[in-house]
């Protein structure tokens, strides 16, 4: 059953959280006055159950792709069930972005959500629990923290995919800039070769502001220009502190500052959304580590020991200009 839960601050800002896919189903923000919905959703969370494009979910137990839907851990082979072609994405069949979690606690500025998991439900080893807190604070800040606990050795690489579009119509008159220099070359299917791409190939210096619509059509990088931008880039600081990636609407007057502890954030322009969205209506800033992890022995492990804790903190903060 779908339960929803309000967040709200002194500020006026508004966060609706829901126990599917332990989703962010809205956010709210007074931006040039109004109260404008700052993400790509549904008018009613309702609607989320029949969703197809992880609005606003966590995404796992790994997010992003596992090429063809199998890794080896501790001289195992785990097959999984693939559903993007030959490979698995977001957590593949029955992933937690599908399920109902427990709303274990909720505040008028704090929900937190619970997901159990049994060995090999999912084709991932290990009992596991998964929590997820959101806490709105006063200065617009969302604050998220994902954790993850298991008997056993088993992957982690929890995501959220919000799609935001601070209140326009579309992404192109955003303006952008990520902390990276660099991202993961990849396949036609989205599997990373293993080798990174220098981002001056794009033709733009990422930690310089830019339009998303000129990013999209004036890139020198062949996939970018023909495909759009969803790739695994990079992230250059490992504090939180400094945003990761930053968004602004010079319409509406508002700016989406991301904040992580991850080493890298697939950015995707939403070239998949269809009906009854537009692709292009939204921009994904998914916090994580490095896509197909798993079986890129150069990549930084995301394996959690059995009896330790995976933990992810991500801010999305709001500001008015």
């Amino acid at each position: 059953m779908l339960e929803s839960v309000l967040l709200e601050n002194s500020q006026g800002m508004r966060v609706t959280v829901v126990n599917y896919g332990a989703r962010i189903a809205s956010i709210q923000c007074l931006a040039n006055g109004e109260l404008r919905e700052m993400t790509v959703t549904h008018a009613d969370p309702q609607e989320m159950l029949q969703d197809d494009f992880y609005l606003g979910a966590i995404c796992g137990p790994v997010c992003n792709r596992i090429s063809n839907a199998a890794f080896s851990l501790n001289g195992t082979r785990y097959q999984l069930g693939a559903n993007d072609g030959e490979n698995c994405v977001h957590g593949g069949v029955g992933n937690i972005s599908y399920r109902y979690w427990t709303l274990a606690q909720s505040a008028p500025n704090e929900a937190v959500l619970r997901l159990t998991l049994t060995h090999l439900e999912d084709g991932f080893p290990g009992n596991r629990e998964f929590v997820v807190s959101y806490r709105l604070d006063e200065s617009n800040a969302l604050q998220i923290e994902m954790t993850a606990e298991s008997d056993r050795d088993t992957p982690v690489n929890l995501t959220n995919h919000a799609y935001f579009s601070l209140g326009e119509q579309g992404i192109e008159s955003l303006t952008f800039r990520l902390n990276s220099e660099k991202f993961l070359q990849k396949r036609g299917d989205g599997v990373p070769t293993g080798r990174f791409v220098d981002a001056a190939e794009t033709g733009f210096r990422l930690k310089d502001w830019q339009r998303v619509g000129d990013f999209l059509a004036n890139n020198q990088y062949a996939q970018i220009l023909e495909e759009g931008v969803d790739h695994c880039f990079v992230m250059e600081v490992d504090t939180l502190d400094l945003p990761k990636a930053e968004l602004v609407s010079e319409t509406h007057k508002i700016k989406l500052a991301v904040f992580s502890d991850q080493p890298a954030m697939q950015v995707y322009s939403s070239r998949f959304l269809s009906d009854p969205f537009e692709p292009g209506q939204g921009l994904c800033f998914e916090s994580q580590g490095y896509s197909d992890a798993l079986n890129q022995p150069g990549f930084p492990s995301i394996v959690v020991r059995g009896g330790e804790q995976y933990r992810h903190r991500l801010t999305y903060q709001f500001e008015a200009l």
